[in-house]
């Protein structure tokens, strides 16, 4: 009896061996990562009421290849845009606003994100934006882009 379990162990793992080479040698999943560019900068100056800043993105799409390979469509990335103040000492920052924008697609997309002053008053010292977001890879690479400071003089 002993004899004749060995045999069908061995067909067992002979039956296996090539389904965990399969699965071993699949070389990877599809990924959608974000390309993003600022295209205008914002802009500071003497009794401003708002800043704002332009920028771009369109998603990059791989499709996986072996056991996962795919010919689906890119997952949509959300990235979350902050708007940063700083005093003239440059000691102090706080987030003054936060949205979110999403993309979806392989093409371009023009947007842009305007910070504004509260009614009645201007804004003063320096304001920039900080867009960040995860990339949907095998790494969930997180990626961040800064545009320059705008100052504002006030009055």
């Amino acid at each position: 009896m002993k004899h004749a379990t060995k045999p069908a162990v061995w067909g067992i793992l002979v039956l296996l061996c090539p389904l965990a080479c399969l699965l071993s040698c699949s070389t990877s999943e599809p990924e959608t990562k974000l390309s993003l560019q600022i295209t205008e900068q914002p802009q500071g100056g003497r009794i401003v009421f708002a800043v704002r800043t332009d920028f771009k993105g369109k998603l990059e799409f791989k499709a996986g290849e072996g056991l996962f390979q795919s010919s689906g469509e890119p997952e949509p990335i959300t990235a979350t845009v902050e708007w940063w103040w700083e005093d003239v000492t440059r000691e102090n920052t706080q987030v003054m606003k936060t949205e979110e924008i999403t993309f979806t697609t392989e093409t371009w997309t023009d947007t842009s994100s305007i910070l504004v002053a509260p009614f009645g008053s201007i804004l003063k010292d320096y304001y920039w934006v900080k867009i960040h977001w995860t990339d949907k890879d095998a790494n969930k690479t997180p990626r961040l882009i800064e545009s320059e400071k705008a100052f504002c003089e006030g009055y």
